[in-house]
């Protein structure tokens, strides 16, 4: 039987795919244009993951039919999977010289978010709801560029629309949460956690968020439970192994912590977290010169990670290299000026070195971190300051306001 296209849609539909290929691969044999069998047989490719073959099938079928919208936008969908966004991000242009259509616009958007580029990406999705106002995954992805440009209040805004119209969204829940949880509001966010979970119990990132949002309520054994199951759900989530061992920390359990921590480094080496809680925990059990090692590590991976110079200058103080710790605090300050304790850890870094000139200038910034409710450096650390008593009692406040906030 000479085999057609309809022939292999067919077989393609019900999933017999070694069949459709050789189906289409017969029929591109006696005709190397038929931009039907092209397109098609490129789908069949990315979904048996052959990415290569799917880009040069469906690059051959654009070039026979420029205009046709959905080929163009699978031609993206592979591009996008190959990691080469800014080559997407020519055909969704390209497409929409020819028409402006809504859901190439989108495809817009969601390429230049890969680029990095979210404010951009919220101009696209600007547009497709302008001309639909109900598309969910428009408002979803808009609702992720607000957040990318720290518009979070916006961002909740765009995740309630689309809760109104698709309320059982457990993304949408889940990334609401993350937001609320990052404006402060972790008992909001747990609660949007739960309604995701309701929806989705495995839901990974939901389960991880949940864990997270725990830990900072102090319902340490429920962040503990929470991390655990979203461990069970998917063994090899870094986050989740390094989450787990930050709650452990936190319960004094730093050995323990340390082999979560350590799980993590199997699947992910170079990760900057793992090898940066790693530090912490190293330097809890008295493990300085590790503890520094593993920070170097991390902020070879992430120049950036201020959280690593952080426990970088903890470990250095112990080492009784002040000099150095207080580089260390001052990157810190640098890289996150609101970093908790950073700012008196680099004080007394300095009063250890000596730098008498350094003290003087970060004085008047301590004691007005202190009025302005700050816990900049634990209350002991301030005595040997020439600070009024009021200034000590109201650091003592803060100090206990932020660790026992109950």
């Amino acid at each position: 039987m000479t085999p057609t296209i309809q022939m292999a849609m067919d077989l393609h539909r019900q999933g017999r795919l070694n069949e459709a290929e050789r189906h289409y691969r017969s029929l591109l044999a006696k005709s190397p244009s038929q931009f039907e069998a092209l397109h098609l047989f490129g789908i069949l490719k990315l979904q048996q993951g052959n990415l290569l073959e799917a880009l040069t099938l469906i690059s051959k079928a654009v070039e026979i039919n420029p205009s046709a919208l959905d080929t163009r936008s699978n031609l993206i969908a592979v591009l996008l999977n190959l990691g080469r966004p800014a080559d997407a991000l020519g055909h969704c242009d390209s497409a929409l010289a020819i028409n402006p259509d809504a859901g190439m616009l989108y495809n817009r958007g969601v390429v230049l978010m890969q680029l990095g580029r979210p404010d951009e990406a919220l101009d696209s999705f600007d547009k497709v709801l302008a001309a639909k106002s109900d598309h969910a995954d428009a408002l979803f992805n808009r609702a992720a560029a607000l957040a990318g440009l720290r518009r979070f209040k916006e961002a909740i805004a765009d995740f309630d629309r689309l809760l109104s119209l698709v309320p059982r969204h457990a993304d949408a829940l889940t990334n609401r949460g993350t937001l609320l949880a990052q404006l402060g509001r972790d008992a909001d966010a747990l609660a949007d956690f739960d309604r995701a979970l309701a929806v989705a119990p495995d839901l990974v990132n939901a389960l991880v968020n949940r864990g997270i949002a725990l830990k900072k309520l102090l319902r340490h054994r429920e962040a503990l439970a929470s991390l655990d199951r979203a461990l069970a759900a998917k063994p090899d989530h870094v986050g989740a192994h390094v989450n787990r061992g930050n709650v452990l920390l936190d319960l004094y359990r730093a050995e323990d912590a340390l082999a979560s921590f350590a799980r993590a480094l199997v699947l992910a080496p170079t990760d900057a977290n793992a090898l940066t809680s790693q530090g912490f925990a190293l330097h809890a059990l008295g493990r300085y010169q590790e503890a520094l090692q593993s920070c170097d590590h991390a902020l070879a991976s992430d120049a950036q990670n201020a959280s690593a110079c952080l426990v970088r200058g903890h470990a250095l103080a112990k080492l009784d290299r002040p000099a150095e710790a207080a580089a260390s605090y001052e990157r810190v300050l640098v890289l996150n000026s609101a970093q908790p304790f950073a700012l008196g850890a680099s004080l007394m870094a300095h009063r250890a070195a000596c730098n008498w000139d350094r003290i003087d200038g970060l004085l008047p910034a301590i004691e007005q971190s202190i009025h302005a409710g700050e816990a900049v450096i634990p209350p002991f650390n301030l005595l040997g300051l020439p600070l009024a008593p009021a200034v000590q009692l109201q650091c003592a406040k803060n100090f206990m306001r932020q660790r026992l906030p109950a």
